[in-house]
């Protein structure tokens, strides 16, 4: 998952970097374009250099094209990136963990499930052991036990 993301993040990045390119562009043949219009229309500079600012702001133009283009490239791959992700390997990664999920959930399940069974066994035990006190404790008589002591120490020996 963090590489799928760090993929899109890194086409957003490059659709960045292309974007400034682009405007810096732009921005840089507009300046050359419009000092070249007011020295065409001034008059007052010589010809070459009206024409030296013509070929600077065509050459200027023509890296606001080829930065348009590259701009207009990156843009698809970045579509085609977005639409790759979200439309599917994020809806994979979701199921994928939604199915983990689930396993986890039905492993919690099972094992206390098998809790519930040795509660279950452990109190039929219990229940064994209770009954067998209570026929221990049925079988206490008090005479009889106090005429066991009496004969056991009537002689006067400690056991």
């Amino acid at each position: 998952a963090k590489k799928e993301k760090e993929t899109l993040e890194a086409t957003y990045f490059n659709l960045e970097k292309s974007k400034l390119k682009y405007q810096k562009s732009f921005h840089d043949w507009n300046e050359s374009d419009r000092d070249y219009q007011i020295a065409d229309q001034d008059g007052s500079m010589s010809r070459n250099e009206v024409l030296k600012m013509k070929q600077q702001m065509q050459e200027k133009q023509k890296l606001l094209e080829n930065c348009k283009a590259k701009y207009i490239e990156q843009l698809g791959k970045t579509n085609i990136e977005q639409r790759e992700y979200f439309d599917y390997r994020l809806p994979e990664m979701v199921n994928r963990l939604q199915d983990v999920d689930r396993e986890r959930i039905e492993f919690v399940r099972r094992v206390l499930e098998k809790c519930v069974e040795g509660e279950k066994e452990m109190a039929t035990m219990v229940n064994k052991c209770r009954e067998g006190v209570e026929e221990a404790v049925a079988w206490i008589s008090v005479e009889k036990d106090q005429q066991i002591l009496k004969e056991r120490y009537k002689t006067g020996d400690l056991p």
